[in-house]
């Protein structure tokens, strides 16, 4: 049985950087991920949601593609929209209709239990031109209630810590990978 060495492991990493690589070739893999939480309380606007960056500079017509899980919570009756941007450039969202239909990523709803938490995936190939790019995510709460919403990032709205409590404590993740073309 052969074993990869650290020689081994640098060979492959030189070559897949080779701009000869066929199209399809993964180039390079930037990855961030964020194991504390974050909150929004208020507000319909897009707000970037803090630690759900990565940056990455690509070469030539190359695409990235864009994986992100994220675990978000929210409270009873309310929307939570996430949104995918290239640097301040909405990339992946859905067409304009109407006047008062929110575009964006995804979205996630709570009914009424607020310990519970969605599990929300992210996967969008983008043509950025060459060069350095940031990818972010951003959240905003709707809702026709008088009282303000909440959007927790790898927390519950609940969040409660007692011994009888299920509430638990997630991690979310947004990764890009250079494609070949």
């Amino acid at each position: 049985m052969a074993v990869l060495t650290a020689t081994a492991l640098t060979g492959i990493t030189t070559r897949m950087a080779d701009a000869s690589a066929p199209a399809g070739s993964i180039l390079q893999v930037v990855s961030t991920t964020k194991t504390d939480t974050w909150t929004k309380t208020t507000g319909n606007a897009f707000t970037d949601i803090t630690g759900m960056t990565v940056d990455i500079t690509t070469t030539g017509s190359n695409k990235v593609f864009v994986l992100c899980n994220l675990a978000i919570g929210s409270n009873a009756n309310r929307f939570t929209y996430i949104n995918l941007v290239r640097g301040s450039t909405d990339i992946f969202k859905g067409d304009a209709s109407g006047s008062y239909r929110v575009r964006a990523s995804v979205m996630e709803f709570q009914e009424s239990n607020q310990g519970t938490i969605s599990f929300v995936p992210i996967n969008y190939l983008d043509s950025p031109s060459a060069g350095s790019h940031t990818y972010k995510l951003q959240a905003s709460i709707q809702s026709s209630g008088s009282t303000d919403g909440f959007i927790g990032l790898n927390r519950s709205a609940r969040d409660t810590d007692n011994s009888g409590g299920y509430d638990g404590r997630f991690a979310s993740t947004i990764t890009v990978l250079e494609v070949a073309v």
